[in-house]
């Protein structure tokens, strides 16, 4: 009898805990109005478009039916190897308000966009200490049918007026169909400089259907000349990957050690040379050292060469008487 009365108890017990429970946790008074990813209003089902790696404007717009103290907005993407989110401050809200919240989601890489075929959850919660409020989206990320991404690009930090720069490109197809024949070209404008390289045809990996063996990325050399007479200074290198349906573009910074001013009659200063210019109070104490050195090495000479003065010595007189 004890028995059945302690199992009643804790049933009780747990029943008034879950109570609370569901008291504590309830429905944060927002309705979301709006949602849009990459400027894509959110309905039933979207299909958005992103590139890997991009970063894509999230836009939530919501009201407040109640006053909200310290309340926080989260969104999210399910689907990936690694979590997308992002959220805000806490903040509070005003009942009867709208507001509009803007945020910005990362997208993965390339290869972790490769296969989505079964689309994905997009998430926005409201929340604050005690209660949320949540929504869900069906999407399919949708990679550019074609598109150039210059994973690497690689080159010198400091060079020489004069010098060969290798500018080491890794160049990849990160569309949906092949890229046929394309280029990088490397330009500095400032100085007039620009070379191309042609990087041939870049095939899409995850939709190949005949030519399986064919690459999706390339690496090449391109080798810059940097003027003889480039003036001194930070220059701004642009490379360009294109083809007749895509263009993609980095830029990069370069410092020259070149030519800088010139002299009276018109030459061009060396800036190294010029930098290495000895100080004038240096000369001045050089030729005060060197003036003093050869007076006293004249004086050695002559107190080496001064003949002794003869010596006589006097005995005096004998006198024999």
């Amino acid at each position: 009898m004890n028995t059945n009365k302690f199992l009643i108890s804790l049933v009780a017990m747990f029943v008034a805990i879950f109570a609370i429970g569901l008291a504590m946790a309830g429905t944060l008074p927002v309705t979301f109005n709006e949602v849009s990813v990459n400027d894509i209003t959110l309905t039933g089902s979207n299909v958005i478009a992103g590139m890997p790696s991009e970063t894509v404007p999230v836009v939530v717009k919501f009201t407040a039916s109640a006053d909200v103290q310290d309340m926080k907005l989260k969104v999210w993407i399910d689907g990936y190897k690694n979590e997308i989110s992002a959220s805000t401050d806490r903040f509070n809200v005003v009942n009867g308000s709208t507001y509009i919240k803007r945020l910005a989601l990362t997208l993965p890489n390339v290869d972790d966009m490769k296969d989505i075929t079964d689309g994905l959850t997009f998430y926005v919660r409201a929340s604050d200490s005690n209660n949320e409020q949540e929504a869900s989206y069906k999407i399919e990320m949708q990679r550019e049918s074609y598109e150039h991404d210059l994973l690497a690009v690689d080159m010198p930090s400091k060079v020489a007026a004069g010098e060969v720069v290798p500018v080491d490109v890794v160049l990849r197809n990160i569309g949906t169909y092949a890229l046929d024949n394309s280029f990088v070209t490397v330009t500095i404008p400032e100085l007039g400089v620009q070379r191309r390289a042609y990087f041939g045809d870049l095939a899409a990996q995850d939709n190949c259907t005949d030519d399986c063996d064919s690459e999706d990325a390339r690496e090449r050399v391109i080798y810059v000349v940097i003027p003889a007479d480039a003036k001194s200074g930070t220059y701004d290198v642009e490379v360009k990957a294109s083809n007749y349906d895509s263009d993609n573009s980095v830029k990069k910074s370069i410092t020259i050690a070149g030519l800088t001013e010139k002299d009276d009659n018109g030459k061009v200063i060396d800036a190294n040379k010029k930098d290495s210019k000895i100080p004038t109070s240096i000369i001045i104490l050089t030729v005060v050292l060197v003036i003093v050195f050869v007076v006293l090495l004249v004086v050695l000479i002559i107190l080496l060469t001064k003949k002794p003065s003869e010596k006589t010595e006097d005995f005096g007189e004998t006198s024999y008487y």
